[in-house]
């Protein structure tokens, strides 16, 4: 047994499990050995918790070596750029379920991730910018990027029957694809668009009586998770922030997952109750999607707590499925009729997956962009962008990609 091989044995052991746990009991099961075994090699746990951060950053810094920041002059050899990072980034997790898994759950749960992967990519020699992902200029695109990458890569891994076995290299190499084509094309809007940003920004905001007050119990358990995490907001801490005793907690929720789903679905009702009167405002689709993100935005900007509960690329590592709310979806439905009409395209044509897609999207921009203290004109300025590339993609920043200026009018602020 070499120390090789105690890594990757760690790997799949805390990466069936999400890497909630890391027992070295587990690693020792998985090798078949004892467990003081593994204390030859590592006469420690941290020593091979080190090791697997070390494995996975050296292949991470390998892979992303020639592409993971752009410094070109010109839209179009950006986003070539752009794509070839994107490229790497798919093929290198694509195929290796327990390194996505440890990106996820492990690197971006860390309270400032992004600064971890700079300072581990400079230690192996890749210098880059200590710009924020949603810092200023063309930041943005790389993070679309990767970010509708990660989307779509957690749709394949989710729904393979067997993860702990390599997927097929033609498997792997349709999901890189239809990964590549939803960063390229995003929902493929064909119709020409004019849209005044402004004017929509203005009707989006939430006035203190839309927003209701909170349910007591639903809030604590969104500030246990805003506190710990969607993976480690016990039932206890739920109980205790919501001044009962565990037991109390089970007479309304049979058990963790079903809090917590209990939460989401009671947000995500909230969020619908405002969206109705905002998007049929609207007329065609640029406009009704942007009511739909802007609206979203304004809502969670107003509850920090629950939008920290709601920062969706930690909480796909818990093993909670919520439906959108049937009020959401038929709010959407302009989205499914553009689509029955030719007009764009739905991700595996499910309005469901798109629209996890575009909250995903908005979500993560509120978490890692213009958070609860953000706001201001920026702000705006990106979620606009946003819109942009959510209707057509990174190509649509290509000479001869659709013009979306907003027409006349006076610049609003995000409220913070």
């Amino acid at each position: 047994m070499t120390k090789d091989e105690i890594i990757d044995a760690a790997f799949r052991a805390w990466g069936s499990d999400g890497f909630r746990t890391n027992s070295l009991s587990a690693v020792s099961t998985e090798l078949g050995v004892t467990k003081p075994a593994l204390y030859k090699h590592f006469k420690a746990k941290e020593l091979l918790l080190e090791a697997v951060s070390d494995r996975f950053f050296d292949r991470y810094c390998s892979v992303l070596k020639d592409s993971f920041y752009y410094e070109a002059s010109s839209l179009a050899s950006k986003t070539e750029d752009i794509d070839r990072l994107l490229a790497n980034f798919l093929e290198m997790f694509a195929c290796d379920w327990e390194g996505f898994v440890y990106y996820l759950s492990v690197v971006l749960g860390l309270p400032n991730p992004h600064e971890r992967i700079r300072r581990e990519l400079e230690a192996r020699g890749l210098r880059l910018p200590q710009d924020r992902p949603f810092g200023s200029g063309d930041t943005i695109l790389p993070h679309f990027a990767l970010s509708s990458g990660l989307f779509s890569l957690a749709l394949f891994h989710g729904a393979r029957a067997n993860r702990s076995e390599k997927p097929e290299i033609a498997a792997a190499a349709a999901a890189t694809g239809r990964a590549r084509d939803l960063v390229h094309r995003g929902i493929d809007y064909k119709k020409p668009v004019a849209i005044d940003y402004r004017l929509i920004e203005s009707r989006a905001m939430i006035r203190t009586e839309e927003r209701g007050e909170v349910d007591r119990l639903l809030g604590a358990i969104a500030a246990a998770v805003a506190e710990s995490g969607p993976w480690k907001a016990s039932m206890e801490l739920a109980a205790k922030k919501a001044g009962l005793s565990k037991s109390g907690l089970y007479a309304h929720f049979k058990d963790r997952e079903d809090m917590l789903s209990s939460m989401f679905e009671s947000e995500y009702e909230g969020i619908a109750s405002v969206l109705g009167p905002r998007i049929e405002a609207c007329g065609g689709l640029p406009d009704r999607l942007y009511s739909a993100m802007a609206t979203t935005a304004a809502y969670l900007k107003g509850r920090p707590e629950v939008l920290a509960a709601l920062d969706w690329v930690r909480a796909q590592r818990i093993d909670i499925r919520v439906a959108f709310p049937e009020r959401i979806l038929s709010h959407y439905g302009f989205l499914a009729k553009a689509a029955e009409d030719g007009d764009c395209t739905l991700i595996e044509g499910s309005l469901d997956i798109t629209l996890r897609w575009i909250h995903f999207l908005v979500v993560n921009y509120l978490v890692h962009g213009a958070g609860p203290k953000g706001g201001g004109k920026s702000g705006l300025d990106f979620l606009r962008r946003l819109h942009r590339l959510i209707l057509g993609g990174i190509d649509m920043e290509a000479p001869g990609g659709i013009d979306m200026e907003p027409p006349g009018g006076t610049d609003m602020e995000m409220p913070a």
